[in-house]
């Protein structure tokens, strides 16, 4: 790593965004180098400065939130973060979307940074989310509906409806396919719902076929 430093060095010197970013994790993480945060600010700063990478945008936006080698300062930081996600990276306007929930406590945000995959916890979480969507945050609203519907899907089980289950399940799911996990115990009530379906248009394909005297539009 110590190389790699030195070679950073020399490229940052000629200007080179990239690789004073990446110097600056070096000194921000001691790879290498002796670590400092104040170094890691100082090239964090200076790629952005060099280059439009929206990687050293976030990085300097994280020195912002976490008081990284300069004073904490989240209007900065946003600024920082919005410029990156500007740039069109997916990663990044999800951490920008999760800032805009959460808010500025670094713990929370940690959470649900490390947890994307993961229903949130509402009690545990549901007030910060709720205060979002209160002030008009659509992501924040957005889970809240997620929630409801998660909710509703939980009360279906305990009443032993497959049928509404799978409703509010699937709405859920349609509002984010990639944050709903539902538990175990929902499948066999699913699996349920879906034989107990396909048996009703079977037989409905089969009542079709005849030509008796049975009303076929019963099961229209």
């Amino acid at each position: 790593m110590q190389l790699a430093a030195e070679w950073y060095d020399k490229a940052a010197k000629n200007g080179s965004g990239r690789s004073a970013n990446n110097l600056g994790l070096l000194y921000k993480d001691g790879l290498g180098v002796e670590k400092s945060e104040a170094k890691a600010f100082k090239y964090f700063e200076y790629a952005v400065q060099q280059s439009d990478d929206s990687a050293a945008m976030v990085n300097l936006a994280d020195c912002y939130f976490n008081g990284v080698g300069t004073n904490n300062d989240h209007a900065k930081g946003m600024k920082w973060l919005q410029m990156a996600a500007d740039k069109g990276d997916l990663r990044v306007e999800s951490l920008l979307k999760l800032r805009k929930i959460v808010g500025f406590d670094e713990n929370q945000f940690k959470f649900f940074d490390e947890n994307q995959n993961a229903p949130f916890n509402y009690s545990q979480y549901g007030k910060y989310v709720k205060e979002a969507a209160e002030n008009g945050s659509k992501t924040a609203q957005r889970h809240m509906e997620i929630w409801k519907n998660m909710s509703d899907s939980m009360k279906a089980y305990k009443e032993k409806d497959p049928a509404q289950l799978v409703a509010a399940l699937s709405k859920a799911i349609r509002l984010a396919s990639d944050l709903v996990v539902f538990p175990k115990f929902f499948e066999q009530m699913i699996i349920a719902s879906l034989i107990f379906h396909h048996k009703i248009k079977t037989h409905f394909a089969s009542i079709k076929r005849q030509k008796g005297t049975v009303r076929h539009d019963i099961f229209s």
